[in-house]
């Protein structure tokens, strides 16, 4: 007696395979080189808008402290080094000729809500859902006053950490830490000859800076 034995069809198998591999392979395919460029030009345009935002808004509150120290000093220095004392140099961000002496300035470009003291070693800032934080600047600022001290001697120095208007204290503000309109109370100049005399008698001590920033810019450069 023969035995039949069941006959187990392929048709389906071979009929579906390839339908089902191709469901697959749609599903795990990449984006073809067109759709990759289309998606990197996004994402650059993206970052660009977001730099130039940035850079504009920053442009903006540079101009703002630039009219600020224009009613306020004599005579400016931007951007410059002088001799740390040390055998080294150190950056100065703006140093400001008054009729109260000389005031170094520190700018921290940073807008939101800050949380910092005298004694905290990092300060917080908050700006709607972005938060971060940074060194105190207080020590960096004594180390830059007492640069200046060392060169101008005689004339009274005062430092600064200036903070543009969109930042806000939670607290009040920490020694030596003004927004702008605090910095233009604090330190507004006022025309008058007594003013005008105290300013004259810096000279001699404002060249004397003024010499010793070419020469930390000159020392720096043949280092270089």
């Amino acid at each position: 007696m023969s035995i039949a034995w069941p006959r187990i069809s392929t048709r389906w198998r071979a009929s579906s395979q390839p339908a089902e591999l191709t469901r697959a392979a749609q599903l795990m395919s990449f984006p073809s080189p067109p759709q990759l460029y289309a998606f990197a030009l996004l994402l650059g345009a993206v970052a660009a808008g977001l730099l130039f935002w940035g850079l504009r808004a920053r442009a903006r509150r540079n101009r703002g402290f630039a009219r600020l120290f224009g009613e306020i000093a004599s005579a400016q220095l931007d951007n410059v080094l002088v001799p740390d004392g040390e055998g080294g140099e150190i950056h100065l961000d703006h140093v400001l000729l008054t009729d109260r002496g000389v005031v170094v300035v520190h700018v921290k470009q940073v807008a939101g809500t800050v949380f910092g003291s005298d004694r905290m070693d990092d300060w917080t800032v908050i700006d709607g859902e972005r938060r971060r934080t940074f060194a105190n600047p207080q020590g960096p600022l004594y180390d830059r006053v007492a640069a200046v001290k060392r060169i101008v001697r005689e004339v009274p120095v005062e430092g600064a950490v200036l903070f543009p208007e969109g930042a806000n204290f939670q607290g009040g503000a920490p020694r030596h830490v003004a927004t702008a309109a605090e910095f233009r109370q604090r330190y507004g100049a006022t025309a008058t000859a007594a003013g005008a005399k105290r300013i004259e008698a810096f000279q001699t001590c404002w060249q004397r800076l003024c010499d010793a920033v070419i020469d930390a810019n000159l020392d720096r450069l043949k280092r270089l």
